[in-house]
């Protein structure tokens, strides 16, 4: 989808602060957004299904939708998400299949990167490629840390864990 210059510079404006790429110049996401996809969804619409094979990185860029967990016929509501998250970024590095499903609670537009989009940027703009590869395993380094830290606290009772 083609998106005008007002459309162009809020959507600049929320990658810009995402975690993953502040710090990114406006030029290095103009390159990040002509590498991507823009796609809307309806309400009710899924953006990917749980045990469907994820190849995408999403951030929302208007609307909303909600990650939920099909439990036995029981669909479970784990998170909310708005304008400005992020969701599924390592599927861009590993295919694997999803665990839950994604759902847009209203008209929603969302910002997808491919697993080939970053293949192929990593193919004709190696240096750029590796900045937003690096800040990639920052995030991933940081959310397993988060992760290691809950299951400690959670299986072992430490008071330098609290």
């Amino acid at each position: 989808m083609k998106l005008n210059n007002s459309g162009s510079d809020a959507i600049i404006k929320i990658i810009k602060e995402c975690p993953v790429f502040q710090g990114f110049s406006a030029s290095e996401v103009k390159k990040l957004i002509s590498v991507s996809h823009i796609r809307n969804y309806s309400e009710g619409e899924k953006i990917f299904s749980q045990g469907t094979l994820g190849i995408c990185f999403y951030i929302i860029t208007g609307g909303s939708a909600e990650i939920v967990f099909d439990n036995n016929g029981e669909s479970v509501k784990l998170k909310d998400l708005i304008t400005g998250d992020f969701f599924s970024e390592t599927h861009l590095f590993a295919e694997t299949y999803h665990n839950v499903s994604c759902i847009s609670r209203e008209a929603s537009q969302i910002l997808v990167i491919t697993r080939p989009d970053l293949e192929h940027l990593i193919k004709t703009n190696p240096r750029f490629a590796n900045k937003l590869l690096l800040r990639f395993l920052e995030h991933l380094a940081l959310e397993n840390e988060k992760l290691y830290k809950d299951y400690l606290s959670i299986t072992v009772k430490s008071p330098r864990l609290q």
